[in-house]
């Protein structure tokens, strides 16, 4: 799912317009340029109906957007969430029933002196391999 999930966001060409191919899991690079995307992968587990394993997996994926002003915070936070809020459909190898933002919140920090905008958004991502 991490992949596909990366891969969804990193193929729309508003996004890559605004932050190229700087979509990362986890850490950010040290070197990274702002703009720039982090995903990280907050909990999943698998869904169970009444007769068991449903075949679904729930997971929350917080993207944080990272930028030297809250506007361009704001527009790549934007772009991501046009690609991602209310998608269903495939992507690689995962079938991705759907992709719901749950909530955001702006944040400023201090990073090596610099002031840095970020726009933090959870999903919840229902989600199973493709057939």
């Amino acid at each position: 799912m991490e992949v596909d999930f990366r891969s969804l966001i990193t193929s729309d060409g508003a996004v890559a317009g605004l932050v190229g191919n700087r979509v990362y899991w986890g850490a950010i690079e040290q070197t990274a340029a702002n703009p720039c995307v982090r995903l990280t992968l907050i909990s999943g587990a698998p869904v169970y109906a009444s007769k068991g394993a449903a075949g679904l997996t729930s997971s929350r994926v917080q993207v944080d957007v990272r930028a030297d002003s809250y506007a361009a915070a704001r527009a790549v936070a934007d772009a991501v969430e046009a690609v991602i809020n209310g998608f269903s459909g495939i992507s690689g190898t995962t079938h991705f029933r759907s992709a719901l933002m749950l909530n955001q919140r702006a944040i400023v920090e201090t990073l090596a002196g610099e002031l840095q905008h970020l726009i933090s958004s959870d999903f919840e991502v229902w989600h199973k391999p493709a057939a």
